[in-house]
C-alpha cells in the first residue's frame, strides 16, 4: 500500500478473494435501472469491481486508520441480497459509538428495509445515525481504461512522473451520485428543481431561490454521509483510492449532468462534482472520530 499525491494505491494481492456465492446473489436481484441490456456476465464484472473496490477502501482504513470502523453493508443485511443497498458501509469511531449503540442502529436499518420494497432508509434514520455518530458510505469505483493510460502516456507506477499525470487524467472525471427524485432523464439543476416542485404541490408558492434551498436540504437529509472513489486497473492489478467528499461539499453549488456512455448510460442523471476537489482519507478520520 502506497500514499502519494492525496491517493492510497493498493495491489490487489492485497485484497482478500471475492466472496462468490455473495457476487452470484448481487448478481441475481440487480436491476438494470438505465442499463436495459446488461446481461449477467456484464452484472457480475461490475459487482466484483464494486466489491474488490470496497475491499481496498476497508484495507485503508483498517491498516492506517485504526481509530475508525468501516463496516460493510453486506455484512448487517438480513434481505439474502434481494433489495437495493441504501449505502456501501457505514462508518464510526468506536471511542464515540459503543457495541450497543450500534446494534440498535443496525436493528433499526434492517426494520426500515424489510418494511419497504425497494431497500431505502428514511431521512429521519439518517439524521439519527449521523447524530450518534455513525456515518454512511458510498464507495464508487471506474475502470482504469485504455483511454486514461494513453492520455498520461502511462506506463509504469514505478514512475512518479508517470503516476502523477495519470492521476491528472482520472481527476478529469467527477464524484457521481444519483438525485433522490430521479435516476434518468434530461435536466440541469434548474429543470430538476422545477421538476420537483412539479411533484411536491406545497412548493409552488417557492420563489426560485427559495425553491432551489429547500430541493437542496432534500437532497442533503436523503444522501450519504460521505463519497469516496476508486479507480481499479485490472492491467496493472491497483486499486486507487483517490479520496472523499461530504454531501455538503457535493451540494455546494449543486451540478446535474447526464452521462452519455454509448450502450450503457445513455440516460443516466448524476449530481457531479469535479475529483480535483477530493480530500485525503485522514482528512475522513478527523470528521469521524472528533
Amino acid at each position: 500500500m502506497i500514499f502519494f499525491r492525496g491517493s492510497i494505491f493498493c495491489d490487489y494481492e492485497e485484497l482478500a478473494a471475492e466472496n462468490g456465492a455473495d457476487v452470484d446473489e448481487i448478481v441475481k436481484y440487480t436491476a438494470n435501472t438505465w442499463q436495459p441490456n446488461r446481461g449477467a456476465a456484464e452484472k457480475r464484472r461490475d459487482a466484483e469491481q464494486g466489491k474488490r473496490a470496497e475491499k481496498a477502501v476497508a484495507l485503508c482504513f483498517s491498516q492506517n486508520f485504526p481509530a475508525v470502523r468501516y463496516l460493510s453493508y453486506d455484512k448487517i443485511r438480513s434481505d439474502n441480497f434481494q433489495k437495493h443497498a441504501p449505502f456501501d458501509g457505514l462508518l464510526f469511531a468506536p471511542s464515540r459509538t459503543d457495541k450497543k449503540c450500534l446494534d440498535d442502529m443496525i436493528g433499526k436499518i434492517r426494520s426500515e428495509i424489510a418494511s419497504g420494497e425497494y431497500g431505502t432508509i428514511s431521512a429521519g434514520l439518517r439524521a439519527d445515525l449521523c447524530n450518534r455518530g455513525i456515518y454512511t458510505l458510498e464507495i464508487k469505483s471506474t475502470a482504469v481504461n485504455d483511454k486514461k493510460r494513453a492520455a498520461a502516456n502511462f506506463r509504469t507506477y514505478d514512475s512518479p512522473a508517470q503516476t502523477k499525470a495519470l492521476l491528472s487524467a482520472i481527476c478529469e472525471d467527477d464524484f457521481l451520485t444519483y438525485p433522490h427524485f430521479l435516476r434518468v432523464g434530461s435536466y440541469d439543476w434548474q429543470g430538476y428543481c422545477r421538476y420537483v416542485r412539479s411533484q411536491m404541490p406545497r412548493l409552488g408558492a417557492r420563489s426560485f431561490g427559495e425553491l432551489e434551498e429547500e430541493v437542496k436540504q432534500i437532497e442533503l437529509a436523503n444522501m450519504d454521509d460521505f463519497y469516496i472513489r476508486v479507480y481499479m486497473d485490472d492491467y496493472f492489478k491497483k486499486a486507487i483510492v483517490l479520496g472523499f467528499l461530504t454531501r455538503e461539499e457535493f451540494m455546494d453549488r449543486p451540478e446535474i449532468k447526464k452521462m452519455i456512455l454509448r450502450g450503457k448510460s445513455e440516460r443516466a442523471l448524476y449530481f457531479a462534482k469535479s475529483l480535483t476537489a477530493r480530500r485525503p482519507l485522514g482528512e475522513l478520520v478527523t470528521l469521524v472520530a472528533e
